[in-house]
């Protein structure tokens, strides 16, 4: 979450833990915020009895009476628009737009819902767990799996997951089972680029499609991308501190650092 959220004095002593995103809600602000706002996390266990004690602590027994009623009688999108109108932290407006959502997820497929927890996990920077709900999808039976090139974007976004952790060879695979659905050129690229950087070859029937022109400039493209990359992302943020004097230099690494780790131990859970 971010931004500034104001909220009534009223907190509880066990907060409700988003494992997803490594956060703890303490008030039924914070709680609309991630409903409002992260729609996407949201399943069927959101409803269990976590969320009813965390309604209960907030002084709400009546609210969380309720909700456990419409869970068994209607389901989870209901359950999250009831507690949006009861919690009073959107306007009409705001609700009528929240409906909406939820009428758009409630017509797509269980597939299309778990592609988009996963891209938007992805978005989110926690790598881990945008791989384990796309292995959901890929899990999923052939009904859902019949579009050649949904679950080639499956493979490619897992694809991005592993290359982003580091895991080149997991990437190379997945890249080469989208590209055997789509026949993407780009994806000739990103597995070219995943064989520079992780210093891994390019299985043979992709890379037998690779000109001697195409991989002369998708090697330019690359070095263009590492000259970019220097001006953003953790690379710009180091270069910011080096431009600090030799005492803030050091306490601005640290601090670096100490948040760097902080991010990849959320990465991992």
């Amino acid at each position: 979450m971010s931004g500034l959220i104001l909220c009534r004095e009223k907190t509880v002593t066990h907060p409700y833990y988003v494992t997803e995103l490594g956060l703890h809600l303490y008030t039924g602000e914070e709680l609309c915020y991630f409903i409002y706002n992260d729609i996407l996390l949201i399943g069927e266990d959101f409803l269990d009895e976590r969320l009813f004690d965390f309604l209960e602590q907030l002084g709400e027994e009546k609210l969380a009476d309720r909700a456990r009623r419409l869970k068994e009688q209607a389901g989870l999108f209901d359950v999250l628009y009831l507690l949006l109108q009861e919690l009073h932290y959107y306007n009409t407006a705001e609700l009528f737009a929240f409906r909406r959502r939820l009428e758009e997820l409630n017509g797509s497929s269980f597939s299309a819902r778990l592609k988009a927890k996963g891209d938007y996990l992805f978005e989110c920077g926690q790598y881990y767990h945008a791989i384990r709900v796309y292995d959901q999808v890929l899990e999923q039976d052939a009904r859902e799996l019949s579009d050649s090139e949904f679950v080639a974007k499956i493979w490619h976004n897992k694809g991005c997951c592993n290359a982003r952790l580091e895991m080149f060879d997991e990437a190379m695979y997945c890249m080469d089972k989208a590209y055997q659905l789509s026949r993407s050129t780009a994806l000739l690229e990103k597995m070219f680029v995943l064989s520079e950087l992780g210093g891994i070859g390019i299985p043979r029937a992709a890379d037998e499609l690779i000109s001697g022109g195409m991989r002369k400039q998708f090697r330019t493209n690359l070095e263009d991308h590492k000259k970019m990359a220097m001006f953003t992302g953790k690379a710009l943020e180091v270069v910011n501190a080096s431009d600090k004097s030799a005492d803030e230099q050091a306490e601005a690494y640290r601090t670096l650092l100490a948040r760097w780790k902080e991010e990849y131990r959320r990465n991992q859970i």
